[in-house]
Protein backbone atom coordinates (compact mmCIF):
# COMPACT_ATOMS: atom_id res chain seq x y z
CA UNK A 1 0.00 0.00 0.00
CA UNK A 2 2.64 2.63 1.37
CA UNK A 3 4.94 1.47 -2.10
CA UNK A 4 1.58 2.52 -4.02
CA UNK A 5 1.25 5.48 -2.86
CA UNK A 6 4.96 6.75 -3.18
CA UNK A 7 4.90 4.74 -6.83
CA UNK A 8 2.02 7.19 -7.15
CA UNK A 9 3.46 10.14 -5.99
CA UNK A 10 6.52 10.13 -8.02
CA UNK A 11 4.59 8.92 -10.87
CA UNK A 12 2.17 12.59 -10.18
CA UNK A 13 5.66 14.91 -9.82
CA UNK A 14 6.93 13.37 -12.86
CA UNK A 15 3.82 14.17 -15.04
CA UNK A 16 4.06 17.75 -13.19
CA UNK A 17 7.46 18.14 -14.52
CA UNK A 18 6.83 17.71 -17.28
CA UNK A 19 3.78 20.05 -17.90
CA UNK A 20 6.09 22.53 -16.14
CA UNK A 21 8.98 21.70 -18.80
CA UNK A 22 6.49 22.06 -21.78
CA UNK A 23 4.97 25.30 -20.33
CA UNK A 24 8.06 26.93 -19.30
CA UNK A 25 7.37 29.94 -21.26
CA UNK A 26 4.10 30.62 -19.05
CA UNK A 27 6.00 30.38 -15.83
CA UNK A 28 8.24 32.85 -17.38
CA UNK A 29 5.66 35.11 -18.73
CA UNK A 30 3.94 34.99 -15.61
CA UNK A 31 7.05 35.62 -13.65
CA UNK A 32 7.62 38.76 -15.78
CA UNK A 33 4.32 40.13 -14.77
CA UNK A 34 4.46 39.47 -11.35
CA UNK A 35 7.74 41.47 -11.18
CA UNK A 36 6.72 44.14 -13.80
CA UNK A 37 2.97 44.47 -12.27
CA UNK A 38 4.12 44.34 -8.92
CA UNK A 39 6.74 46.84 -8.80
CA UNK A 40 4.64 48.95 -10.45
CA UNK A 41 2.03 48.84 -7.79
CA UNK A 42 4.34 49.09 -4.70
CA UNK A 43 5.83 52.04 -6.91
CA UNK A 44 2.27 54.29 -7.31
CA UNK A 45 1.71 53.37 -3.51
CA UNK A 46 5.38 54.63 -2.85
CA UNK A 47 5.28 57.69 -4.94
CA UNK A 48 1.46 58.79 -3.85
CA UNK A 49 3.11 58.88 -0.21
CA UNK A 50 6.75 60.12 -0.83
CA UNK A 51 6.07 63.20 -3.28
CA UNK A 52 2.52 64.60 -2.42
CA UNK A 53 -0.94 64.88 -3.79
CA UNK A 54 -0.20 67.46 -5.95
CA UNK A 55 3.45 66.21 -7.08
CA UNK A 56 2.02 63.04 -7.33
CA UNK A 57 -0.89 64.55 -9.69
CA UNK A 58 1.25 66.04 -12.44
CA UNK A 59 3.26 62.70 -12.98
CA UNK A 60 0.37 60.70 -13.52
CA UNK A 61 -0.37 63.21 -15.80
CA UNK A 62 2.52 63.08 -18.10
CA UNK A 63 3.00 59.40 -17.13
CA UNK A 64 -0.45 59.26 -18.94
CA UNK A 65 0.93 61.14 -22.11
CA UNK A 66 3.85 59.08 -22.10
CA UNK A 67 1.26 55.56 -22.03
CA UNK A 68 -0.46 56.91 -24.84
CA UNK A 69 2.77 57.72 -27.11
CA UNK A 70 3.98 54.14 -26.29
CA UNK A 71 0.28 52.30 -27.61
CA UNK A 72 1.71 53.82 -30.99
CA UNK A 73 4.54 51.51 -30.16
CA UNK A 74 2.47 48.65 -29.08
CA UNK A 75 0.50 49.13 -32.46
CA UNK A 76 2.82 49.63 -34.84
CA UNK A 77 6.01 47.50 -33.65
CA UNK A 78 4.77 45.29 -30.46
CA UNK A 79 1.71 43.93 -32.05
CA UNK A 80 2.87 42.61 -35.39
CA UNK A 81 6.33 41.42 -33.95
CA UNK A 82 4.34 38.88 -31.78
CA UNK A 83 2.19 38.24 -34.06
CA UNK A 84 4.25 37.67 -37.53
CA UNK A 85 7.28 36.70 -36.12
CA UNK A 86 6.75 33.18 -34.84
CA UNK A 87 6.54 32.40 -38.49
CA UNK A 88 9.92 33.55 -39.59
CA UNK A 89 12.24 30.68 -39.32
CA UNK A 90 15.48 32.25 -41.01
CA UNK A 91 16.37 35.88 -41.51
CA UNK A 92 15.77 36.67 -37.94
CA UNK A 93 19.22 38.94 -37.81
CA UNK A 94 17.74 41.14 -40.44
CA UNK A 95 14.29 41.13 -39.13
CA UNK A 96 15.71 42.47 -35.33
CA UNK A 97 17.81 45.12 -37.59
CA UNK A 98 14.47 46.38 -39.48
CA UNK A 99 12.65 46.51 -35.88
CA UNK A 100 15.20 48.49 -34.07
CA UNK A 101 15.14 51.08 -37.09
CA UNK A 102 12.00 50.96 -37.16
CA UNK A 103 11.47 51.83 -33.53
CA UNK A 104 14.33 54.57 -33.80
CA UNK A 105 12.23 56.38 -36.13
CA UNK A 106 9.03 55.79 -34.43
CA UNK A 107 10.70 57.21 -31.23
CA UNK A 108 12.30 60.38 -32.80
CA UNK A 109 8.77 60.90 -34.27
CA UNK A 110 6.69 60.93 -30.96
CA UNK A 111 9.82 62.94 -29.25
CA UNK A 112 9.14 65.41 -31.85
CA UNK A 113 5.44 65.14 -30.92
CA UNK A 114 5.98 65.33 -27.22
CA UNK A 115 7.92 68.43 -27.37
CA UNK A 116 5.74 70.44 -29.36
CA UNK A 117 2.50 69.26 -27.73
CA UNK A 118 4.47 70.51 -24.32
CA UNK A 119 5.74 73.42 -25.85
CA UNK A 120 3.04 74.85 -27.97
CA UNK A 121 -0.27 73.54 -26.52
CA UNK A 122 0.11 72.17 -22.95
CA UNK A 123 1.97 74.94 -21.75
CA UNK A 124 1.08 74.44 -18.27
CA UNK A 125 3.94 71.98 -18.21
CA UNK A 126 6.82 72.93 -16.81
CA UNK A 127 10.21 72.98 -18.96
CA UNK A 128 11.81 70.77 -16.30
CA UNK A 129 9.70 67.70 -16.88
CA UNK A 130 9.76 67.94 -20.49
CA UNK A 131 13.61 66.68 -21.20
CA UNK A 132 12.88 63.74 -18.71
CA UNK A 133 9.45 62.84 -19.55
CA UNK A 134 11.04 62.89 -23.56
CA UNK A 135 14.01 60.60 -22.31
CA UNK A 136 11.60 58.24 -20.50
CA UNK A 137 9.61 57.55 -23.34
CA UNK A 138 12.30 57.58 -25.85
CA UNK A 139 14.16 54.75 -23.46
CA UNK A 140 11.61 52.64 -22.25
CA UNK A 141 10.17 51.76 -25.44
CA UNK A 142 13.82 50.57 -26.68
CA UNK A 143 13.61 48.30 -23.51
CA UNK A 144 10.01 47.48 -24.12
CA UNK A 145 10.87 46.00 -27.69
CA UNK A 146 14.20 44.19 -26.25
CA UNK A 147 11.91 42.66 -24.05
CA UNK A 148 8.91 41.16 -26.45
CA UNK A 149 12.20 40.38 -29.08
CA UNK A 150 13.11 38.05 -26.74
CA UNK A 151 9.66 36.71 -26.06
CA UNK A 152 9.09 36.11 -29.02
CA UNK A 153 11.76 34.06 -30.34
CA UNK A 154 11.67 31.84 -27.31
CA UNK A 155 14.53 33.47 -24.62
CA UNK A 156 11.88 34.56 -21.80
CA UNK A 157 14.67 33.81 -19.50
CA UNK A 158 16.06 36.66 -20.73
CA UNK A 159 13.13 38.83 -21.09
CA UNK A 160 12.15 38.23 -17.46
CA UNK A 161 16.43 39.74 -16.68
CA UNK A 162 15.66 42.92 -18.61
CA UNK A 163 12.66 43.64 -16.60
CA UNK A 164 13.87 42.64 -13.37
CA UNK A 165 17.24 45.12 -14.37
CA UNK A 166 14.35 47.95 -15.03
CA UNK A 167 11.90 47.25 -12.34
CA UNK A 168 14.19 46.13 -9.57
CA UNK A 169 16.91 49.51 -9.93
CA UNK A 170 13.60 52.26 -10.73
CA UNK A 171 12.34 51.05 -7.48
CA UNK A 172 15.72 50.81 -5.74
CA UNK A 173 16.50 54.56 -7.06
CA UNK A 174 13.59 55.75 -5.78
CA UNK A 175 13.65 54.40 -2.13
CA UNK A 176 17.28 55.35 -1.90
CA UNK A 177 16.68 59.13 -3.19
CA UNK A 178 13.71 59.36 -0.68
CA UNK A 179 15.73 57.88 2.22
CA UNK A 180 18.65 59.98 1.39
CA UNK A 181 16.96 63.67 0.49
CA UNK A 182 13.20 63.64 0.61
CA UNK A 183 13.29 67.19 -1.34
CA UNK A 184 14.92 65.86 -4.24
CA UNK A 185 12.01 63.57 -4.92
CA UNK A 186 9.64 64.99 -7.24
CA UNK A 187 8.28 64.21 -10.71
CA UNK A 188 11.08 65.39 -12.45
CA UNK A 189 13.84 63.88 -10.99
CA UNK A 190 11.24 60.44 -10.85
CA UNK A 191 10.85 60.62 -15.08
CA UNK A 192 14.59 60.73 -14.99
CA UNK A 193 15.05 57.41 -12.68
CA UNK A 194 12.79 55.82 -14.96
CA UNK A 195 14.90 56.69 -17.72
CA UNK A 196 18.28 55.89 -16.11
CA UNK A 197 16.58 52.27 -15.00
CA UNK A 198 15.46 52.08 -18.85
CA UNK A 199 18.93 52.81 -20.57
CA UNK A 200 20.74 49.87 -17.82
CA UNK A 201 18.11 47.31 -18.84
CA UNK A 202 18.69 48.16 -22.83
CA UNK A 203 22.74 47.85 -22.27
CA UNK A 204 22.03 43.97 -20.46
CA UNK A 205 19.72 43.46 -23.54
CA UNK A 206 22.73 44.53 -26.00
CA UNK A 207 24.88 41.70 -24.75
CA UNK A 208 22.29 39.11 -25.77
CA UNK A 209 21.33 40.50 -28.99
CA UNK A 210 23.51 38.22 -31.43
CA UNK A 211 23.27 38.12 -35.60
CA UNK A 212 22.06 41.49 -36.31
CA UNK A 213 22.28 42.68 -39.34
CA UNK A 214 20.43 44.77 -42.26
CA UNK A 215 19.00 43.98 -45.85
CA UNK A 216 17.45 46.30 -47.60
CA UNK A 217 14.58 43.34 -49.26
CA UNK A 218 14.00 42.25 -45.76
CA UNK A 219 13.53 45.64 -44.59
CA UNK A 220 10.80 46.89 -47.83
CA UNK A 221 9.05 43.44 -47.56
CA UNK A 222 8.93 43.58 -43.03
CA UNK A 223 7.86 47.25 -43.48
CA UNK A 224 5.15 46.33 -45.84
CA UNK A 225 4.15 43.69 -43.78
CA UNK A 226 4.13 45.12 -40.80
CA UNK A 227 2.05 48.41 -42.27
CA UNK A 228 -0.70 45.96 -43.56
CA UNK A 229 -1.05 44.47 -40.06
CA UNK A 230 -0.90 47.32 -37.97
CA UNK A 231 -2.32 50.42 -39.85
CA UNK A 232 -5.96 50.20 -38.49
CA UNK A 233 -4.31 49.08 -35.08
CA UNK A 234 -2.52 52.13 -35.27
CA UNK A 235 -5.59 54.15 -35.86
CA UNK A 236 -7.21 52.69 -32.62
CA UNK A 237 -4.40 53.76 -30.56
CA UNK A 238 -6.05 57.48 -30.39
CA UNK A 239 -9.30 56.41 -30.23
CA UNK A 240 -8.48 54.00 -27.30
CA UNK A 241 -7.15 56.40 -25.30
CA UNK A 242 -10.13 59.01 -25.82
CA UNK A 243 -12.55 55.82 -24.77
CA UNK A 244 -10.91 55.10 -21.97
CA UNK A 245 -9.41 58.27 -20.49
CA UNK A 246 -11.80 60.78 -21.35
CA UNK A 247 -14.24 59.65 -18.59
CA UNK A 248 -11.50 60.01 -15.95
CA UNK A 249 -10.12 63.55 -17.59
CA UNK A 250 -13.55 64.94 -17.05
CA UNK A 251 -14.24 63.62 -14.04
CA UNK A 252 -11.13 65.82 -12.57
CA UNK A 253 -12.99 68.52 -14.03
CA UNK A 254 -16.58 68.36 -13.10
CA UNK A 255 -16.55 66.11 -9.60
CA UNK A 256 -12.97 67.61 -8.26
CA UNK A 257 -9.44 66.13 -8.28
CA UNK A 258 -10.51 63.86 -4.82
CA UNK A 259 -12.78 61.87 -6.55
CA UNK A 260 -10.57 61.56 -9.89
CA UNK A 261 -7.90 60.27 -7.14
CA UNK A 262 -10.16 57.72 -5.82
CA UNK A 263 -11.05 56.47 -9.05
CA UNK A 264 -6.91 56.44 -10.24
CA UNK A 265 -6.44 54.73 -6.59
CA UNK A 266 -9.16 51.99 -7.34
CA UNK A 267 -8.02 51.68 -10.71
CA UNK A 268 -4.69 50.61 -9.82
CA UNK A 269 -5.40 48.12 -7.22
CA UNK A 270 -8.08 46.20 -9.71
CA UNK A 271 -5.03 46.95 -11.93
CA UNK A 272 -2.98 44.21 -10.01
CA UNK A 273 -4.96 42.03 -12.30
CA UNK A 274 -2.34 42.93 -15.15
CA UNK A 275 -0.14 40.52 -14.10
CA UNK A 276 -2.16 38.14 -16.10
CA UNK A 277 -3.45 40.13 -18.55
CA UNK A 278 -0.14 41.41 -19.72
CA UNK A 279 1.22 37.64 -19.15
CA UNK A 280 -1.11 36.56 -22.06
CA UNK A 281 -0.43 39.62 -23.93
CA UNK A 282 3.41 38.22 -23.82
CA UNK A 283 2.74 34.55 -24.88
CA UNK A 284 -0.52 33.86 -26.20
CA UNK A 285 -0.28 35.86 -29.55
CA UNK A 286 2.25 33.91 -30.17
CA UNK A 287 0.52 30.47 -29.03
CA UNK A 288 -2.18 31.71 -30.85
CA UNK A 289 -0.28 32.41 -33.91
CA UNK A 290 1.60 28.82 -33.77
CA UNK A 291 -1.75 27.09 -33.52
CA UNK A 292 -3.20 28.42 -36.35
CA UNK A 293 -0.05 27.84 -38.06
CA UNK A 294 -0.23 23.44 -37.40
CA UNK A 295 -4.25 23.39 -37.14
CA UNK A 296 -5.48 26.17 -38.92
CA UNK A 297 -8.62 27.77 -37.64
CA UNK A 298 -9.98 24.74 -35.52
CA UNK A 299 -6.54 24.77 -33.62
CA UNK A 300 -7.16 28.32 -33.08
CA UNK A 301 -10.86 28.42 -31.72
CA UNK A 302 -9.27 25.48 -29.37
CA UNK A 303 -6.85 27.56 -27.84
CA UNK A 304 -9.24 30.75 -27.35
CA UNK A 305 -11.65 28.44 -25.97
CA UNK A 306 -8.82 27.12 -23.16
CA UNK A 307 -7.16 30.58 -22.84
CA UNK A 308 -10.78 32.49 -22.05
CA UNK A 309 -11.44 29.88 -19.57
CA UNK A 310 -8.10 29.21 -17.91
CA UNK A 311 -7.66 33.11 -17.67
CA UNK A 312 -11.39 34.04 -16.75
CA UNK A 313 -11.69 32.05 -14.05
CA UNK A 314 -8.21 33.77 -12.60
CA UNK A 315 -9.85 36.98 -13.26
CA UNK A 316 -13.08 36.34 -11.55
CA UNK A 317 -11.73 35.09 -8.69
CA UNK A 318 -9.18 37.66 -8.07
CA UNK A 319 -12.31 40.70 -8.53
CA UNK A 320 -14.12 39.08 -6.23
CA UNK A 321 -11.77 38.87 -3.57
CA UNK A 322 -11.62 42.62 -3.68
CA UNK A 323 -15.29 43.52 -4.51
CA UNK A 324 -16.24 41.52 -1.51
CA UNK A 325 -14.49 43.91 0.80
CA UNK A 326 -13.90 46.94 -0.89
CA UNK A 327 -13.97 49.87 1.58
CA UNK A 328 -11.08 47.51 3.89
CA UNK A 329 -8.61 47.09 0.28
CA UNK A 330 -8.78 50.79 -0.35
CA UNK A 331 -8.14 51.73 3.38
CA UNK A 332 -5.62 49.19 3.42
CA UNK A 333 -3.51 50.47 0.84
CA UNK A 334 -4.28 54.28 0.47
CA UNK A 335 -5.55 55.30 3.67
CA UNK A 336 -8.42 56.28 5.66
CA UNK A 337 -9.24 59.20 3.48
CA UNK A 338 -10.27 56.27 0.72
CA UNK A 339 -12.49 54.33 2.75
CA UNK A 340 -15.63 55.78 1.63
CA UNK A 341 -15.28 55.00 -2.09
CA UNK A 342 -15.20 51.47 -2.26
CA UNK A 343 -17.92 51.21 -4.43
CA UNK A 344 -15.64 52.50 -7.14
CA UNK A 345 -13.46 49.65 -6.92
CA UNK A 346 -16.67 47.13 -6.97
CA UNK A 347 -17.20 49.01 -10.27
CA UNK A 348 -13.91 48.03 -11.62
CA UNK A 349 -14.06 44.67 -10.34
CA UNK A 350 -16.92 43.83 -12.69
CA UNK A 351 -15.18 46.60 -15.45
CA UNK A 352 -12.25 44.38 -15.90
CA UNK A 353 -13.71 41.02 -16.02
CA UNK A 354 -15.09 42.89 -19.45
CA UNK A 355 -11.04 43.83 -20.08
CA UNK A 356 -10.21 39.99 -19.71
CA UNK A 357 -12.64 38.75 -22.01
CA UNK A 358 -11.66 41.39 -25.33
CA UNK A 359 -8.16 39.69 -25.01
CA UNK A 360 -8.84 36.26 -26.58
CA UNK A 361 -10.71 38.20 -28.98
CA UNK A 362 -8.08 40.79 -30.15
CA UNK A 363 -5.41 37.84 -29.81
CA UNK A 364 -8.26 35.66 -32.66
CA UNK A 365 -8.48 38.61 -34.73
CA UNK A 366 -4.84 39.68 -34.79
CA UNK A 367 -3.88 36.41 -35.71
CA UNK A 368 -6.33 36.10 -38.42
CA UNK A 369 -4.98 39.40 -39.58
CA UNK A 370 -8.54 40.95 -38.61
CA UNK A 371 -7.46 44.23 -37.45
CA UNK A 372 -10.02 46.68 -38.62
CA UNK A 373 -12.90 45.48 -36.22
CA UNK A 374 -10.44 46.30 -33.45
CA UNK A 375 -10.71 49.84 -35.15
CA UNK A 376 -14.41 49.71 -35.30
CA UNK A 377 -14.35 48.69 -31.94
CA UNK A 378 -12.88 51.96 -30.92
CA UNK A 379 -14.59 53.88 -32.85
CA UNK A 380 -17.90 53.14 -31.58
CA UNK A 381 -16.81 53.41 -28.19
CA UNK A 382 -15.36 56.86 -28.52
CA UNK A 383 -17.93 58.20 -30.16
CA UNK A 384 -20.59 56.92 -27.14
CA UNK A 385 -17.94 58.33 -24.58
CA UNK A 386 -18.22 61.23 -26.11
CA UNK A 387 -21.59 61.87 -26.72
CA UNK A 388 -22.42 60.47 -23.02
CA UNK A 389 -19.37 61.55 -20.68
CA UNK A 390 -21.32 64.66 -19.70
CA UNK A 391 -24.55 63.98 -18.97
CA UNK A 392 -24.04 60.73 -17.08
CA UNK A 393 -21.06 62.33 -14.80
CA UNK A 394 -23.68 65.85 -14.32
CA UNK A 395 -26.92 63.46 -13.51
CA UNK A 396 -25.20 60.46 -11.68
CA UNK A 397 -21.99 61.91 -10.68
CA UNK A 398 -19.46 59.03 -9.69
CA UNK A 399 -21.80 56.29 -10.54
CA UNK A 400 -22.08 57.87 -14.17
CA UNK A 401 -18.16 57.42 -14.79
CA UNK A 402 -17.84 54.07 -13.57
CA UNK A 403 -21.25 53.22 -15.69
CA UNK A 404 -19.59 54.96 -18.84
CA UNK A 405 -16.34 53.58 -18.39
CA UNK A 406 -18.19 49.90 -18.50
CA UNK A 407 -20.48 50.62 -21.03
CA UNK A 408 -17.92 51.90 -23.40
CA UNK A 409 -15.75 48.67 -22.81
CA UNK A 410 -18.47 46.92 -23.47
CA UNK A 411 -19.30 47.81 -26.68
CA UNK A 412 -16.04 47.31 -28.37
CA UNK A 413 -16.03 43.67 -27.24
CA UNK A 414 -19.49 42.97 -28.44
CA UNK A 415 -18.09 44.25 -31.63
CA UNK A 416 -14.84 42.14 -31.68
CA UNK A 417 -16.32 39.23 -30.66
CA UNK A 418 -18.93 39.24 -33.39
CA UNK A 419 -16.86 39.93 -35.98
CA UNK A 420 -14.37 37.31 -35.27
CA UNK A 421 -17.30 34.74 -34.52
CA UNK A 422 -18.15 35.64 -38.28
CA UNK A 423 -14.75 35.85 -39.58
CA UNK A 424 -14.52 31.71 -37.92
CA UNK A 425 -17.67 30.14 -38.61
CA UNK A 426 -17.91 32.02 -42.29
CA UNK A 427 -14.51 29.64 -43.20
CA UNK A 428 -14.27 26.71 -40.80
CA UNK A 429 -16.02 24.43 -43.01
CA UNK A 430 -13.01 25.16 -45.54
CA UNK A 431 -10.79 22.95 -43.26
Amino acid sequence: MVGKIIRDYFMYMQGLQDILQRNKHVNWAMMDQILVSGVNFITTILLARFIGVEEFGIFSLVWMAILFANSFQHALILAPLMSLAPNISNNIGQYCGTLLIHQIVLSTILSGFFFAFGTLIWTDLSPDLLLPAIAALFIWQLQELSRKYFYTFRKPSTAVKISAVKYLAQISFIIFAWKIEKNWLDASNVLWIVSFSSMLSVIYALFHLEGVNFKKETFLTTTQQHWLFSKWLAGSVVLQWVSGNMLLVMCGIILGPVVLGAFRAAQSLVGAANVLFQALENIAPIQAAQNFKLNGRVGLISYLNRLSILGGSGTVLFVAVLAVFPNFWMELFFGPEYSGYGNILIWFSVIYCVVFASIPIRIGLRTLKQSKPIFWGYVVSTVFTALAAYPLIVSIGQTGVALGILVSQLIGTLICWFSLKHVLLANISEQ
